[in-house]
This record gives C-alpha cells, structure tokens and sequence, in this order.
C-alpha cells in the first residue's frame, strides 16, 4: 500500500513538473555549488557560472527556495528533517538556479528555483514539498509554479507522507 502511494507520488511529481515547468521558461541562469545548508528552505552556494556577465564567479549566495517553507527558527521535527533531506540532496553539489519576478528579499537573499541538474527537471523546492516535509508557499509576485507546489503539498497529504499529516 505504502509503495503504491509512493509511486503514485512520483509519477505525479514528474508529471506536474514536467506539464508545470517546461513551457516557455527558460532554463536555469545561474549555476554554482552548495557550500552550507543553513536549513530545509537556505542554501549557502558558490557561482560557478552563470549565462551573463553581472554573476561574478567565485561569490558566495545565500539562496532560499521560493514555493517551499521549513520554519528556520522553530527546533521542530519537520524542521530538522527538513535540513537533513536538504543536506543530502544538495551539500558539496553543483546546483542550477532559476529565478522568478523578485530576484531577493528585503534582507539581499536571492529567491530561486533550484535543481539538480541542469536541464531543470529536479526541482529541490518541489521535492522537498512532495515529500511532505516543507509546506507550500505561494509569495506573490514569484507565483511561476505556485499551482504545482499546491498540488505537491496536497497529493504529499493525501497519502499520508512527511510530517504535514495530522495523526
């Protein structure tokens, strides 16, 4: 039963992503690897390349995923498991960042999308969403994939995975 919901999930995450994700948007512009994971929704990374000239290579950013909250404050389980899927999907890899409307918040971190590889079909926000161990969020006016991210938040819920379900 539980590898059934999970291979639904998975089907429905590629699906999703891939009918959300691939018309019109260009591919990721940015690109550098993950130096720190600061929590389940921050990543501290280093450019290593970028598709125009205003990226200085060599830079560190921190970088906080848009459509996906983990309260970086609260010491709750979700939370830490959240740092810890986070840890291991990206720490010491090589990250592409797509990015929305807004570039970075009021405190100079940059908003993005970020995947794991370049063709950006391995949306970490989104799995960590599917998972069910980060909520959805939807921060106007960087709404790209907000559909998508409700959707994953919801199907996670339905079958009963991560930490969003209520006993």
């Amino acid at each position: 039963m539980v590898r059934t919901a999970v291979i639904a999930l998975v089907v429905a995450l590629g699906v999703g992503l891939s009918v959300g994700a691939l018309p019109g948007y260009p591919y990721p512009t940015v690109w550098g690897t993950v130096t720190e994971v600061l929590d389940g929704n921050r990543i501290v990374i280093k450019i290593v390349g970028a598709s125009d000239e205003s990226w200085i290579v060599g830079s560190t950013e921190t970088v906080r995923y848009l459509g996906s909250y983990a309260s970086a404050t609260e010491a709750t389980t979700c939370g830490a498991v959240a740092t810890q899927v986070n840890y291991q999907m990206t720490f010491g890899r090589l990250v592409y960042l797509e990015f929305d409307q807004v570039l970075r918040d009021s405190e100079g971190t940059l908003l993005a999308y970020v995947y794991l590889d370049g063709g950006a079909f391995s949306m970490v926000n989104a799995m960590l969403v599917a998972m069910g161990i980060t909520k959805a969020t939807v921060e106007e006016p960087n709404i790209r994939y907000a559909n998508v991210f409700l959707g994953l938040e919801a199907a996670s819920i339905e079958f009963g995975l991560g930490c969003l379900v209520t006993p």
